[in-house]
C-alpha cells in the first residue's frame, strides 16, 4: 500500500472492484451448476417417461396377442358351424329358395342318399318277385305298382331328408352365435386396451410436460436468485467504493486546510519555527549583524522580521 494509498481510499476502490469480479464469476459458476442440474433433471426425467412408454406399449402388445390367440381358440367353433351350415344351405336348395340351380343340386343329392336308394331298390325287388311268381313280371299292373311304390317312398324319404337337414339350424346358430360373441367380446377387450393404452400414454405426456414445466420455472427461479445475489453483491461494492472516493475527498480536503495553515505558520512566525502540533511559539528575534531585508549571495529576496511569535495548525 502506498504512503497516500489511506488518504485516497485507493485499497477501499480495489477490494471493491475484486468483490464485483468475486460475483461475477460465483455468478457464471452458479450458473452453469443450475444448468447443468436443469439438464440432467429433464434427461432423467425423460427417461422415465421413455421407460414408462415402453412398458405400456408392451404390456398392450401382449395383452392384443392374448386377444389373438383367444380368437384363434374359437375358430374350430366357427368351423363347425360352416359344416352346419352346409346342411341349411340344401335345405334351402330343396326349398327352392336358391332357384332351379339348387332344386337340381337337393333333388341329386337326395337321390344319391343311402337310405333312399337301398329302400327303392329292395321295394322294387320285392313287386318284381311278388309279379315273377304269378307271372305278372311284365303287365302293366306291375310297372303301376313300381311307380306308387317309388312315389310314396320318394315322399317318405324326402321329408325325413328335410327333416333332417332343417335339424341342423340350431346347431348352425349355436355354433356360430357362440363363436361371433367370444370373438366379438374380445374385440371389445381389445379396443378397451387400445384406449387404456392411449390414455396412459397421454397422461405420460401430461406427468412429462408438467415435470418439465416445474423443472424450468424453478431454474429460472434459481438463476433470478443468483443474479439478485449478484446485483446486491455490485450494490454494496459500488456503495463501498462511493465511501472510499467520499472519504478521499474529504481526507484531501482536509490536508489541504492543513497544508495552507502551515504555510501561513511560516509567513507570520518569522524564523521562530513551526511544528504540526498547533499552538504559538515564540520566533526568534532579528539578528542586529544581519539586515532586515535584501537580497543574498544567490539573488533570493529575504525578510527577517524584528521577532514576533509564530504558530501552526494541528
Amino acid at each position: 500500500m502506498g504512503i497516500f494509498d489511506a488518504l485516497t481510499g485507493k485499497s477501499q476502490q480495489e477490494a471493491a472492484n475484486m468483490a464485483r469480479i468475486a460475483a461475477a464469476n460465483a455468478e457464471k459458476k452458479n450458473t452453469g451448476f443450475i444448468d447443468t442440474g436443469l439438464t440432467n433433471s429433464l434427461a432423467a426425467l425423460k427417461g422415465g417417461q421413455t421407460g414408462a412408454t415402453g412398458a405400456v406399449n408392451q404390456g398392450y402388445t401382449d395383452a392384443t396377442g392374448y386377444l389373438t390367440n383367444a380368437n384363434a381358440a374359437f375358430q374350430p367353433l366357427t368351423a363347425l358351424g360352416d359344416k352346419y351350415g352346409g346342411a341349411s344351405t340344401m335345405a334351402l336348395n330343396a326349398l327352392g329358395v336358391n332357384g332351379q340351380p339348387g332344386m337340381e343340386t337337393a333333388r341329386a343329392a337326395f337321390t344319391a342318399t343311402p337310405g333312399y336308394q337301398f329302400n327303392l331298390d329292395q321295394g322294387l325287388e320285392a313287386i318284381n318277385r311278388r309279379r315273377a311268381a304269378g307271372g305278372m313280371l311284365n303287365s302293366g299292373n306291375a310297372d303301376r305298382d313300381a311307380q306308387t311304390f317309388g312315389a310314396g317312398l320318394a315322399s317318405n324319404e324326402y321329408n325325413n331328408w328335410m327333416n333332417n337337414l332343417l335339424g341342423f339350424t340350431n346347431p348352425e346358430l349355436a355354433a356360430t352365435g357362440g363363436a361371433a360373441t367370444g370373438i366379438a367380446n374380445n374385440d371389445r377387450t381389445g379396443a378397451g386396451l387400445a384406449t387404456a393404452r392411449g390414455g396412459m400414454l397421454a397422461d405420460l405426456e401430461k406427468w412429462y410436460g408438467g415435470g418439465a414445466a416445474g423443472l424450468e420455472q424453478g431454474a429460472v427461479g434459481q438463476r433470478m436468485g443468483n443474479t439478485n445475489r449478484t446485483t446486491d453483491a455490485y450494490i454494496n461494492s459500488f456503495n463501498r467504493e462511493a465511501d472510499a472516493k467520499t472519504a478521499a475527498s474529504g481526507n484531501m480536503l482536509k490536508l489541504g486546510m492543513n497544508l495552507a495553515g502551515l504555510g501561513v505558520g511560516a509567513a507570520t512566525g518569522g524564523l521562530g519555527g513551526f511544528g504540526m502540533g498547533g499552538g504559538s511559539f515564540t520566533g526568534v528575534g532579528g539578528n542586529p549583524n544581519m539586515p532586515m531585508a535584501g537580497y543574498d549571495q544567490s539573488g533570493a529576496y529575504y525578510n527577517f522580521a524584528p521577532g514576533g511569535s509564530g504558530f501552526g495548525f494541528g
